[in-house]
């Protein structure tokens, strides 16, 4: 291992000390509004489906009745929207007339599974940032250098056995496996939909 590696799984352990603990689903919610915000008001380059322009700010309209921050960033966009005078799409206007009658915030993620979710995201963080420095996500069987699966898992794993105080969420048995972490980043639907946009992200907006 490389002192730059070495260097890059010292700040990876740093952020997952500093972000897997139980208190933040205020700071997800406000970097989803941040992310969400990006890609409506982005310039070109667009991403497009079929050579058809795809309009992020209907997409943010349809995940506000769900999502906190995609709540939050449309009510920003659709001010913004009407107080240049511009018209606004068909899902936003219905959702800022939905607003207008009563529509409250969404907060529909209470409990376990939505830690676990977030947990997964922030563990997949650190998997995309070794990645860029040059570690693979995974390995094949009889490889022994290590992976970024094998070296977050032994860092959260770690988090969780020196946890005296509890403010890590515990996997159940207590202990989380490389195994388990690969499946994660392999497998789990939420985290494969996240690597999808986290792909499309210009390199400025990546920040740890």
């Amino acid at each position: 291992m490389t002192p730059e590696k070495e260097a890059v799984i010292a700040k990876v352990r740093e952020y997952l000390t500093e972000n897997l603990v139980a208190t933040i689903r205020q700071q997800e919610e406000e970097t989803r509004a941040a992310y969400d915000y990006f890609f409506c008001t982005a310039p070109a380059p667009r991403i497009s489906l079929d050579d058809k322009p795809l309009d992020f700010r209907d997409d943010l309209a349809s995940s506000a009745y769900l999502d906190p921050g995609s709540y939050d960033a449309a009510k920003v966009l659709a001010i913004e929207l009407l107080e240049a005078g511009e018209p606004l799409p068909e899902r936003l206007a219905k959702f800022t007339a939905d607003v207008m009658r009563g529509l409250e915030r969404p907060n529909p993620n209470k409990g376990k599974r939505r830690d676990t979710g977030v947990r997964n995201e922030k563990l997949a963080w650190a998997i995309w940032r070794l990645e860029s420095a040059g570690i693979p996500p995974t390995k094949s069987a009889e490889s022994e250098k290590k992976s970024g699966c094998d070296i977050v898992a032994a860092i959260y794993d770690d988090l969780l056995a020196n946890d005296a105080e509890g403010v890590f969420l515990k996997p159940r048995g207590g202990e989380f496996s490389a195994a388990t972490m690969r499946e994660i980043w392999l497998k789990d639907p939420e985290i494969q939909d996240w690597k999808g946009w986290m792909s499309c992200l210009p390199d400025e907006v990546i920040e740890w």
